[in-house]
């Protein structure tokens, strides 16, 4: 510790900023949150689906999405070993479940689009749901077999095997096409197919069909010492108000390797969500439940009449009290995958996800992996995570030691070193209080990239995404939904939405649909969307593609829209009702014309307490790029007005990013988002490699920040509108928080004091 506080001393003593170019490198270190390690080589997905563990420890695991492409990875020990890349090629994604034998991995495999060739990809129209095979030797290279999809021109060179073609459409997710358990042996792999309600029995070595039998919905599926196969039921659930309903009982059957049933059979206790089971060497069968227990149930005495003999993982998980959302590694977050390895060992994955059964689509990774190991007694042994996908994180204003990304929770310890310098992670959801929070719903969609701001004593969140269709608004009520203040769960309180958004992922009960546009406010306090909540415009303009979401200090809220002949919208917030929930309305609603030199606006950062406007986009001498409004990009024209609320309307100054010019295909670089911090301002380019500082009076450039060595130099893009944070300590020292679209991170750097005159 005293070496890197030594370090840290040194930066901070550190001159030679001044007459600085654009391009001079400032002095910094880079941190991250939200991964236990930095580097992409290193660091945990940002999603496990399902798992299954060798007999000598190593964890293979699989998962719809990941943006590092470690779809299909394996872990010994909690260190990432190998990735299989070939389930991100284009076209091709991974799934839910995996299992193996000595010789091969098998996996749940998705396809969706690419080249006419037939015997690699589906028609026009259709997605195809398989098993994926690779060597257990090298998961990047394939296992082909006669029958085998996957052409010359494709990386998967005949592995794939098709069982499912769906059409798409809504039915794709209705039906979940996804193989929802997996099981092998050296000479047979079991294939549980929820789709068509059957058990499908393949030779692993040919893939050819062996045999198949009838069962309703089968989830997961696990093969005992005697060959025989259980099958969990995934019940039919439904997510409503009062949280999950089961529509018939979940249960486990028995039965012989041809499909004879056996006469045990496990009734699970009401409310449990069976999301994987296997076998430890005692012959007990584990069960993850991903319902309110959020524990591993572990059943003996299965050759006679199975009955639950313990339990491992706290009651409750990390929303146990009195530490609701903490989360340690005896405190599971959605539980989805366990296996146990030749020495005992119980591995359990979690995804963060609450209360949801197998029936999982691509869009639902990325809501945050948990890899945990426990004793064969149940006590845990370690954890690691990989928390964060498309967010960014921003600090308590009272309180910059604890650091908020939309669905987490960090306490940090400056002084210490980087990767010991998390104190504590919490979540600050919670599935079954409000099990229809937007967070929830969608992981691209859902969450990201959270404003904080104290208003009035009142610590609210406010969060957009990288789509720019809404502001979500969430309270903190830490006496009604914490165990104590220290972690206090996010309650949705509001919504300011340009678009109808049931349908695009979400499920908004009584949410209109003509006009549009509308503002939800939680009147009765429950965090549900009831009937009488939402309010329109008396005039609704059609306001998609706007991308200039801004809360300031005070909690005004901000949007720039391209519509309306080009405005800049402004909720003042109208005090607090009973709830503490912010008031919005718009009776209190301006809109402004754009001020020269603008044609259209993508970001805005108003900071109010010197009534200084700071605006990013396009202007007629340097228009928007073809046809459309620039997608993502930030615009090539940087300026600040101050007064603005005085009503000047002259800028201070303009800055022509063309002139920083770093990108010779597109004439300059791309900017994701801005921030304020201090006397400074902050941008981030969207590639994700450099954060650009000006100073905030004059718009002169003073240096970049580049990812350092502690995340070996690299960072993914910056593939959101809003994924930059910069916040200054009260020693002087600036955090910029930046959104890291690539291993399941946010990075942090940590800039020095700039001592006057430097700028």
């Amino acid at each position: 510790m005293m070496k890197y506080l030594s370090a840290l001393a040194a930066l901070l003593m550190a001159v030679g900023i001044a007459g600085a170019a654009a391009t001079d490198e400032l002095p910094h270190v880079t941190a991250w949150i939200g991964n236990s390690f930095g580097t992409p080589a290193q660091s945990i997905q940002q999603d496990i689906a399902g798992l299954y563990v060798a007999p000598d420890g190593t964890v293979y695991t699989n998962t719809t999405w990941d943006e590092c492409t470690k779809e299909i990875a394996a872990y010994k020990g909690g260190y990432l070993q190998t990735c299989g890349g070939l389930a991100h090629d284009p076209g091709y994604a991974a799934g839910i479940s995996i299992t193996g034998n000595a010789k091969y991995i098998y996996f749940d495999q998705f396809v969706s689009h690419g080249s006419a060739e037939a015997d690699s990809f589906p028609p026009a129209g259709h997605y195809w749901f398989g098993v994926g095979r690779r060597p257990v030797g090298d998961l990047h290279a394939t296992a082909p077999f006669a029958s085998g999809k996957g052409g010359a021109h494709n990386s998967v060179s005949k592995s794939f095997l098709l069982i499912n073609e769906i059409p798409f459409g809504p039915q794709t997710n209705v039906v979940a096409p996804h193989l929802a358990g997996l099981a092998a042996t050296d000479q047979l792999l079991f294939v549980s197919n929820p789709a068509q309600s059957q058990i499908l029995v393949f030779d692993a070595e040919t893939m050819e069909p062996v045999r198949k039998w009838n069962c309703y919905r089968p989830g997961r599926i696990a093969l005992d010492q005697h060959g025989d196969l259980w099958i969990a039921g995934d019940s039919p659930t439904q997510v409503s108000e009062g949280g999950l309903t089961a529509v018939g009982p979940a249960g486990i059957t028995r039965c012989s390797s041809t499909g004879e049933l056996r006469p045990q059979k496990i009734v699970l206790p009401d409310g449990v969500v069976p999301t994987a089971i296997a076998f430890d060497h005692d012959s007990h069968l584990l069960v993850a439940d991903n319902g309110p227990s959020q524990q591993i149930l572990v059943y003996g005495d299965l050759d006679n009449q199975p009955t639950l003999q313990r339990t491992i993982g706290e009651k409750g998980g990390a929303w146990a009290g009195p530490d609701v959302g903490l989360l340690t590694p005896n405190r599971l977050t959605g539980p989805t995958g366990i296996g146990v390895d030749a020495a005992g060992l119980i591995y359990v994955s979690s995804n963060g996800q609450g209360p949801r059964g197998l029936t999982y689509n691509w869009n639902d990774a990325g809501h945050g992996a948990r890899l945990a190991c426990f004793k064969p007694d149940g006590s845990p042994l370690w954890s690691v995570n990989g928390l964060e996908f498309v967010d960014v994180a921003d600090p308590d204003p009272a309180d910059d030691t604890v650091v908020y990304t939309s669905r987490h929770r960090y306490k940090l310890d400056y002084t210490r070193p980087l990767g010991d310098a998390i104190l504590s992670t919490s979540v600050t959801y919670d599935p079954w209080k409000y099990p229809l929070d937007f967070r929830l719903q969608a992981a691209n969609t859902g969450r990201g990239l959270p404003w904080m701001r104290r208003v009035d004593g009142h610590l609210l969140m406010y969060t957009s995404e990288m789509y720019s269709s809404y502001l979500a608004i969430f309270r903190f009520d830490a006496s009604n939904d914490a165990g104590h203040t220290g972690n206090p769960i996010a309650v949705p309180s509001g919504i300011i939405t340009k678009e109808c958004l049931t349908g695009r992922w979400f499920t908004i009960p009584n949410e209109p649909t003509d006009p549009t546009e509308y503002i939800w406010r939680d009147r009765d306090g429950s965090g549900q969307f009831h009937a009488g909540e939402f309010e329109h415009p008396d005039t609704p303009a059609v306001t998609s593609g706007s991308q200039g979401w801004f809360v300031d200090a005070t909690g005004g809220v901000w949007l720039a829209t391209p519509q309306e002949g080009g405005r800049i919208r402004r909720w003042p917030m109208q005090g607090f009702d009973d709830h503490g929930n912010p008031i919005y309305n718009y009776a209190s609603l301006t809109r402004t014309p754009l001020p020269e030199p603008f044609i259209c606006v993508k970001r805005i950062d108003y900071e109010a307490a010197g009534d200084t406007m700071y605006l990013s986009g396009f202007t007629t001498d340097q228009p928007l790029p073809g046809k459309g409004d620039g997608g993502q990009d930030f615009g090539p024209v940087l300026a600040r007005y101050d007064h603005w609320l005085a009503g000047n309307r002259q800028a201070t100054w303009t800055l022509s990013l063309r002139d920083l010019a770093v990108k010779p295909a597109r004439n300059a670089p791309r900017l994701a988002g801005l921030s304020i911090a201090g006397d400074y301002l902050f941008t981030a380019d969207t590639d994700g490699r450099t954060v650009r500082v000006f100073t905030a009076a004059t718009g002169k450039p003073v240096g970049v920040m580049h990812p350092g060595p502690e995340v070996a130099g690299k960072a993914g893009w910056v593939d959101v509108p809003y994924g930059i944070r910069a916040h200054q300590r009260a020693d002087g020292e600036f955090l910029i928080f930046v959104e890291e679209d690539f291993c399941a991170k946010v990075l942090m750097y940590r800039l020095p004091r700039i001592p006057a005159g430097q700028e």
